[in-house]
């Protein structure tokens, strides 16, 4: 998600501010045991299949970045 602000300073000169948000609801990406994930597993067998152990790998926590940019 992305927003950006001009302000014209003056008739040359404009000024963007700009904000990018990741994963801006703090939502985990929940990962499944290893043997899981395709190709005929079974959800609700036994043991360990369906427990939720880790996040998913390459997740990310809420990530806020800024930026202004200056332009004449």
């Amino acid at each position: 998600m992305s927003v950006a602000k001009n302000v014209h300073l003056t008739e040359r000169f404009v000024a963007q501010f700009r904000m990018d948000a990741i994963n801006v609801f703090n939502h985990p990406l929940l990962g499944f045991s290893s043997g899981q994930g395709g190709g005929g597993t079974c959800v609700d067998c036994g043991g360990n299949n369906g427990r939720i152990t880790d996040i998913e790998y390459g997740s990310t926590m809420r990530q806020l970045q800024f930026g202004l940019k200056l332009s004449f």
